[in-house]
């Protein structure tokens, strides 16, 4: 009866509420009531023939989100079931913590933390969880206030950098995504991986579902990184990335906004990127590089050539966080957070809506041209 990621799989892993609710309707326990979702037509099928026409349409949207170039499968994961689209800018905090620096990583074995230092990265993670709360009242506190709309601070997503949280560590995010009614994504420690026979670095995705008649749940889904750089492969550190997450938030004009993640170095696959071009509408980064100038030439390339905003999050040690939006001279940064050693809060909105579609937006700012070849997003 729970046919959740929770119940079907042993790690976090990409469960559509489509899948979860197509074996829910198919095995539904007499007086147990679930919320129907696309899957719903599957309570009307009576024939193999009718199961079968089902299955292959759903196929056909999977194809269709398939990255042919990175050979990668792509995953679309709604917070919300038939809720009505919001339109509005989408609200997105960079959150650059300090801990862990380079230097804290055993090279031998880079899955080990001494206690002590565990209890310091915890110490930080709480203070930096604090500091963004209070950002956050404060950020909210200078803008006006809609009707209907909570004093409560709330933002749409919290970006955390590369290997800043330890899996034990993680319940102070979902405690700052109750407090922020936030979708998170952030770097965690290396770990173990019992497929790939060694240590992978890997990102977590919050995704946060507020339902009125069932409350609020938060799904976990991990986001790997395929390609190490040079210092993790030293560590023996494996690549592994075996799907890509789509997160859709109900704001936009006409469509739902969708956010794509990818771990550092792997923002520099030129593949990964193309896939996605056609098919997020935001583009994150969560980095821990001290090549800056480097990865601020990249998101300045990116942003054009994915033609939707890209918001990267870098460790404090090095800086540089920044958030770049395809806008024509001054317009075109959001965010910048400069110097080494710093922890820091940014705060912003930026809207992805005038970039889906290639017909002139009706928007007060100029946009930069779509790139060669570009024929808007596939939904």
């Amino acid at each position: 009866m729970l046919n959740s990621v929770s119940g079907l799989m042993d790690e976090p892993a990409p469960i559509s509420p489509w899948l979860s609710g197509f074996l829910s309707t198919l095995l539904q326990w007499p007086g147990i009531e679930f919320k129907a979702n696309d899957a719903a037509p599957v309570a009307a099928v009576r024939t193999p023939g009718e199961l079968l026409a089902l299955l292959e349409k759903r196929i056909a949207v999977q194809r269709a989100l398939y990255g042919e170039r990175s050979k990668t499968p792509i995953y679309v994961l709604p917070t919300g079931d038939n809720v009505p689209l919001v339109d509005r800018p989408l609200r997105v905090a960079i959150v650059q913590t300090l801990l862990p620096k380079m230097e804290d990583f055993d090279i031998k074995d880079p899955t080990h933390w001494t206690p002590a230092m565990l209890s310091q990265h915890r110490r930080h993670l709480a203070e930096v969880c604090r500091l963004a709360h209070a950002k956050l009242r404060a950020w909210a506190s200078a803008r006006p206030r809609q009707e209907g709309e909570s004093e409560a601070p709330a933002v749409d997503v919290i970006l955390f950098p590369e290997l800043a949280v330890h899996p034990e560590h993680v319940f102070f995010l979902r405690r700052l995504s109750d407090k922020l009614q936030a979708n998170i994504f952030a770097g965690l420690t290396f770990m173990h991986s019992d497929k790939c026979g060694g240590p992978i670095n890997q990102g977590l995705w919050l995704i946060r579902t507020d339902a009125p008649d069932h409350g609020r749940s938060i799904q976990y889904v991990w986001q790997g990184k395929l390609h190490p750089m040079k210092l993790e492969r030293q560590m023996g550190i494996k690549g592994y990335r075996p799907h890509v997450t789509l997160v859709e938030l109900p704001i936009g004009t006409t469509s739902p906004t969708r956010l794509a993640a990818a771990i550092c170095y792997d923002a520099t696959d030129l593949d990964l990127v193309a896939d996605l071009r056609d098919r997020s509408d935001v583009f994150l980064v969560a980095a821990l590089n001290q090549d800056v100038q480097t990865f601020d030439n990249m998101v300045a390339a990116l942003h054009f050539h994915m033609y939707q905003p890209v918001v990267l999050a870098n460790s404090g040690e090095f800086g540089g966080s920044t958030a770049q939006v395809p806008l024509p001279k001054h317009d075109r940064l959001v965010a910048h957070i400069h110097g080494s050693n710093q922890v820091a809060v940014s705060v912003f909105e930026l809207d992805p809506a005038p970039f889906k579609s290639t017909k002139p937006a009706r928007v007060p700012k100029q946009l930069k041209a779509a790139p060669a070849g570009y024929k808007g997003r596939l939904f």
